[in-house]
């Protein structure tokens, strides 16, 4: 029988709460939150217990590491083996003291995520304008738009060595950016005393990739009936290039909340 199942995080800033209560879930079924390695959640399976789950984003200097576990000790909270030195996870039996009870000491953690994805997201622009650099030589707005078709042509379709540059530097940005604005947007709103809740199912995730490898068929369908349309087909291709990686990732790391019934 299996003994462990590996959950990838929804995304701190934004589902926190809602990853925290699903833990719970598992942890009545026998499945208890351990380790979190690489974005993901590791439950081993046990005796099935209620237990609540709860995190602290912080940095520590390694001689601050004891006393700081020993506080979390004295409240009934033991700390959770994770590979991060900033994000702390911590288990306890339902009914204990909440990890924060002062909600600005909540929000000041998403600070650096913030400053991090503001940083992302400038490299991720940075790389942007050397694509436009390299395939123009020079700023010429007037090309963009052709330049920026058949650029996402070669990161869809097949890669020659002439645009192997620009379709590396293309991925980079389109990572950067997308982390980057992630980041910005659910640390942003959470330093605001907010939160963006984001519905990331696995139904939601493949329909996304459906509609990118729509979009694909639909610029096939354009080339074949008139060729000049070059607006239209990079716009299609434009959406393709986003909700393909996306769906594709969000169908893969998602399904195992919608085998176990716990969307």
């Amino acid at each position: 029988m299996k003994q462990r199942k590996w959950l990838a995080c929804s995304g701190l800033a934004f589902d926190d709460k809602e990853d925290m209560e699903i833990l719970h879930k598992y942890a009545l079924k026998g499945w208890i939150f351990r380790e979190y390695r690489y974005g993901f959640y590791i439950l081993h399976k046990e005796e099935p217990q209620n237990l609540v789950f709860g995190y602290d984003i912080k940095k520590l200097k390694k001689e601050e590491e004891e006393e700081y576990k020993e506080i979390f000790r004295s409240f009934g909270w033991e700390e959770i083996k994770c590979d991060s030195r900033n994000i702390h996870f911590f288990v306890s039996k339902e009914g204990a003291i909440p990890i924060h009870t002062d909600q600005q000491i909540e929000v000041s953690q998403f600070r650096s995520g913030f400053y991090l994805g503001f940083i992302l997201l400038s490299l991720g622009f940075i790389f942007l304008a050397g694509i436009i650099f390299y395939k123009n030589n020079h700023m010429d707005f007037y090309k963009v738009g052709r330049n920026l078709n058949d650029f996402l042509y070669h990161l869809v379709g097949s890669i020659s060595s002439k645009e192997r540059i620009a379709s590396i530097l293309g991925s980079i940005s389109g990572g950067l950016i997308g982390s980057g604005g992630m980041m910005c947007l659910g640390c942003g709103a959470r330093l605001l005393k907010k939160r963006v809740h984001i519905i990331l199912t696995f139904r939601h995730c493949l329909k996304q990739l459906l509609l990118g490898i729509t979009c694909l068929f639909i610029v096939m369908i354009v080339k074949s009936i008139n060729p000049s349309w070059v607006i239209v087909a990079t716009l299609f291709r434009l959406i393709a290039c986003v909700y393909i990686p996306f769906g594709v990732v969000g169908v893969l790391t998602r399904y195992p909340y919608f085998r176990d019934k716990m969307e």
